[in-house]
């Protein structure tokens, strides 16, 4: 940053840092390092593949011992959008957003997977893609009663929960 000289400072009251020209912020703005470009340090696939166990990404240059051919193919048939990539991606570059009734899988701009949102039965809150859904029922059956095959939001859920523990309560 161009600073106002030492003896100028001394004798008004002038701002010290007087600026950037229009071509010296063109050329510094180009200079961008692009943080949300993929690092390829292979995170989002650990977190796929490992940690949710649906390895959907199969990004061949993120195992360099063991490359598999990049398809974006496969994303867009196995990945129940979870946002498990998305969250722990540290660049960012991985995203997932709710767009117009879908939730939409993107990395660097280039989208990977798109499906439709479903609601809940009783309110309209967004509960997910029905991929997920299922994820989420198949882990869950074994500890969760399943809500006659309605789709409910916690809240509502909960609601149906005590309303049906009321009337099956002796009087």
């Amino acid at each position: 940053m161009p600073l106002l000289n030492i003896d100028r400072r001394r004798t008004t009251f002038q701002q010290v840092e007087l600026g950037y020209t229009e071509q010296d912020v063109r050329g510094e703005a180009g200079r961008c390092l692009r943080c949300d470009i993929c690092l390829r340090c292979g995170k989002c696939v650990e977190i796929c593949r490992d940690k949710m166990g649906v390895d959907a990404l199969q990004m061949g240059y993120f195992d360099f011992d063991h490359p598999v051919a990049t398809d974006y193919r496969v994303t867009e048939e196995r990945c129940i959008l979870c946002g498990a990539c998305a969250t722990n991606c540290p660049t960012g570059a991985m995203q997932m957003a709710d767009r117009n009734d879908e939730r939409v899988l993107s990395l660097c701009g280039t989208i990977l997977n798109r499906q439709k949102l479903l609601h809940c039965d009783a309110c309209g809150t967004v509960l997910g893609p029905e991929r997920y859904l299922d994820f989420v029922k198949n882990r869950t059956r074994t500890v969760a009663r399943v809500a006659h095959d309605r789709k409910l939001c916690d809240l509502c859920a909960r609601r149906s929960t005590a309303k049906s523990s009321a009337d099956d309560a002796p009087v």
